[in-house]
């Protein structure tokens, strides 16, 4: 499929459904890093 110009595969709902999965555990992702930075800043203070 590499080279392909299908953008059909664009419209697919698998496609949809992975790149939502994707946003989702990114933002998961993003949370969690959040999270841990603030942890350890705060026992930095202590």
């Amino acid at each position: 499929m590499k080279g392909s110009n299908d953008a059909s595969l664009l419209i697919t709902p698998e496609y949809r459904q992975f790149i939502e999965g994707l946003k989702a555990r990114v933002a998961a992702a993003r949370i969690s890093a959040a999270r841990a930075v603030n942890r350890d800043l705060t026992q930095l203070r202590q």
